[in-house]
């Protein structure tokens, strides 16, 4: 059909070119017409086809038989392209069933060839079951769903006998007993079990046995296990556990155990008697809550800010503690407690307590012992090594290490002797001194006797050493370095003999000093007295003033220069004392007769207060004179105007106390310790002296056997009081009052601490 179109469309094509052509316009127009085998194109002239109606009709006509043949023919292409399409989609429909039905044929066959295989290697593992069963050391069988026995392992057949005269590991006379067993495990649908004693070849032997539940709908398992051997240990084991709860019992340390539920399983008598617990309450096994709670109730436990936490940190050790866990706490009734909490060997808990009161105040004291000999040995000035009878160094100091050069590393080590010695010598370069006396230093500190020496080390150090044995059989050696000391002796002795010439000779020379200045001063008194008692002549006011104040001046100069003499003699040991009894009174009076007119001129008042108990003295009254002297001038110098002076004798402890107390500016506390040195004088007066006044006091107190004392205040005053001994006059102590700066002076003229200065 579609080549009957095909021809036709061409038919009409071709008439309508023929038309065309005959009517001349084929170069005017132009249109497509399409055919089966391919285009061609045909041009036609519009203006003259209008023109001429029948060819109009005629050209029409061609063209649409024209298109509908086209369309036609189309739409015969198109079905016959989509059966051919159908059918190419059945055929590959088919060849992939035909491929999947390929594809199962070789599964099935290849789940064939494993169903096989997995049936034959079943049989070889039930046979390998069967085998293994009746190669175990214990009885194995099968029952059928009335309980009966199907099968037996070899063990179960050698236990029951070759005869069959037992069919279970029971007693025939209680043959419901293993019915009873089957029963409970299929009700339960659990493994039951019991303990049988059963006669094997003549012995008693005890055998656990256990029944399963239904394994398949038929068909159940049972096994008897001999425990004869484990029964005896759990007698055994009964038998130690109570020799071991005999022995805690007596124990003086608290035991207490928890088994692994947390439940108090065991307790000593100790353990109860140390929390206070009562023995109903430990016999109801409480857990270990409920024991800490009780203690805690008690106040029996250690004060704890959160004691929920502490008790469940206590109760984690059950699934948390590897290692012994020791703890070491305070009771509120102050008793020290050291718990050991460990892993028990049946599960559970130990616990150990202990009171360690009296311990830890013994351990403390030992540990403050060595820290204290310790820090006392490393303090030292000497150096310390305590030697073991087996040559080993023990114990040795900072000090040593220093002395003779050895690092920590070697003595931390406990050295040998002959070690320590190699170590040493190395450390000085092997001189060749002390390499040849090696081995009697090594055997010296091995022998136990004591004695004393002396050695110069490498280095020029000289070095005193003493070993002296101790109870231990070990040996203790001190060093100790003279050095410094021997070259301070040496300069000390040189510098003391040095000092002593040159005292002496300051004391010739103020001695001589002295004579030489009185002859030309006693000439100036001389005249100047002549002259002031007009012996030639009056003299005006002016004149007689000059004249009283050459005597005066003159006077203070002699009076400085005795001063100075009777230092020199006090120092020189030429200066003696005179004594013999007087009246207190004439010597206070001939001291005062000798200031009263400068303090009057001072306008300072001078009071006099003599106890009736001192009345007469035993010493040496000239020098008693010349003490006072001095002290009431300095205390007129340093008094300012409208002031006063306080002259005070009284018997005090059976000793004679004079005083000379003032309310001048007083003397600050920095210059105290140096007022009684000689030619010490202050910048703080105007009328600064020569130092001599209370150095020479304290010289002559010192050759009289008394003391002398200072007590002053800035701006309040200055009070020295001396005191002198009765007949045969012995040394005084240091008696100065509480706060205020004392000066004691024992007969040999040292001075000792708290010695202060005048001014």
């Amino acid at each position: 059909m579609q080549h009957v179109l095909a021809r036709s469309a061409r038919f009409f094509r071709v008439a309508a070119g023929r038309v065309l052509a005959a009517s001349a316009l084929p170069s005017l127009l132009t249109t497509w017409a399409t055919s089966a085998h391919g285009q061609s194109i045909t041009r036609v002239d519009l203006a003259t086809v209008t023109q001429d109606p029948p060819m109009i009709v005629l050209l029409v006509g061609i063209l649409a038989g024209a298109v509908i043949a086209g369309v036609i023919a189309a739409f015969l292409r198109q079905r016959q392209g989509s059966a051919t399409r159908s059918l190419q989609a059945e055929l590959r429909t088919l060849s992939e069933e035909r491929d999947r039905f390929r594809a199962d044929t070789q599964r099935h066959e290849a789940e064939l060839g494993l169903t096989r295989d997995k049936l034959t290697s079943l049989g070889r593992e039930r046979d390998q079951y069967r085998r293994l069963l009746n190669a175990a050391p214990f009885a194995a069988w099968r029952r059928d769903l009335a309980g009966d026995m199907i099968w037996r392992n070899a063990t179960l057949i050698s236990l029951l006998g070759e005869d069959g005269n037992h069919e279970e590991i029971a007693s025939k006379s209680d043959s419901k007993r293993s019915q009873a067993l089957i029963a409970k495990a299929r009700d339960e649908e659990a493994i039951a079990g019991e303990e049988r004693r059963f006669v094997v070849d003549g012995q008693r032997r005890v055998f656990q046995v256990l029944e399963t539940p239904l394994l398949s709908e038929d068909e159940s398992a049972g096994f008897a296990i001999d425990t004869s051997d484990s029964d005896e240990l759990r007698r055994e084991l009964r038998r130690n556990i109570r020799a071991n709860n005999e022995v805690l019992e007596h124990m003086s340390t608290a035991v207490g155990i928890y088994d692994r539920d947390k439940r108090l399983i065991f307790a000593n008598r100790a353990f109860t008697q140390f929390w206070g617990l009562e023995d109903e309450f430990v016999g109801h096994q409480p857990t270990l809550g409920e024991v800490m709670d009780r203690l805690h109730q008690s106040r029996k436990l250690p004060e704890q800010v959160e004691y929920r936490q502490f008790r469940r940190n206590r109760e984690a050790f059950f699934s948390t503690l590897l290692e012994p866990f020791e703890d070491l706490y305070q009771l509120p009734d102050e008793r020290m407690v050291r718990e050991t909490i460990t892993r028990h060997s049946f599960g559970g808990l130990l616990f150990m307590v202990e009171d360690a009161t009296d311990r830890i105040v013994l351990e403390r004291t030992l540990n403050t012992l060595i820290a204290v000999q310790r820090a006392t040995l490393d303090n030292l000035h000497e150096a310390v090594a305590v030697f073991g009878p087996d040559g080993r160094l023990n114990l040795t100091n900072v000090g040593f290490r220093e002395m003779l050069g050895v690092p920590t590393e070697v003595t931390d080590n406990n050295p040998h002797v002959r070690e320590l010695a190699d170590s040493v010598l190395e450390f000085w370069g092997n001189p060749q001194k002390f390499t040849d006396n090696r081995d009697r230093m090594i055997a010296s500190a091995t022998e136990m006797r004591s004695g004393t020496g002396r050695m110069e080390l490498p280095d020029g150090r000289i070095v005193d050493y003493a070993a002296t044995g101790l109870p231990d059989a070990k040996t203790l050696f001190t060093y100790i370095d003279v050095t410094d000391s021997l070259r301070i002796e040496r300069a000390l002795r040189e510098r003391n003999e040095a000092l002593v010439a040159a005292d002496l000779i300051k004391s010739e020379f103020l001695e001589n000093m002295s004579y030489e200045l009185r002859t030309p001063l006693n000439t100036i008194l001389g005249f100047a007295e002549i002259l002031h008692n007009d012996y030639f002549g009056t003299l005006n006011d002016r004149q007689r003033e000059y004249s009283s104040g050459i005597l005066e001046a003159s006077g203070q100069f002699l009076s400085m220069i005795n001063d100075m003499l009777d230092l020199a003699s006090i120092q020189a040991g030429h200066l003696h004392v005179d004594e013999e009894p007087f009246q207190v009174a004439d010597a206070v009076d001939a001291v005062l007769e000798r200031h009263q007119d400068r303090a009057n001129r001072r306008q300072i008042s001078l009071r006099v207060e003599i106890s009736p108990g001192l009345t007469e003295m035993n010493s040496d009254q000239r020098r008693l004179e010349q003490i006072l002297g001095n002290l009431i001038s300095n205390a007129v110098k340093f008094t300012p105007p409208g002031g006063e002076v306080v002259i005070a004798a009284s018997m005090v402890n059976g000793l004679a106390e004079i005083s000379v107390d003032d309310n001048g500016i007083g003397i600050p506390v920095e210059e105290q310790e140096h007022v009684f040195e000689t030619f010490r004088t202050s910048d703080r007066h105007t009328r600064r002296g020569a130092g001599l006044g209370l150095a020479l006091v304290r010289s002559l107190m010192d050759l009289m056997g008394g003391s002398v004392e200072l007590a002053s205040e800035s701006g309040v005053g200055t009070k020295v009081t001396c005191r002198f001994p009765g007949v045969g006059g012995a040394a005084l102590p240091n008696t100065g009052p509480g706060g205020t700066a004392a000066i004691a002076l024992n007969p040999d003229g040292l001075r000792e601490p708290g010695q202060t200065s005048e001014v």
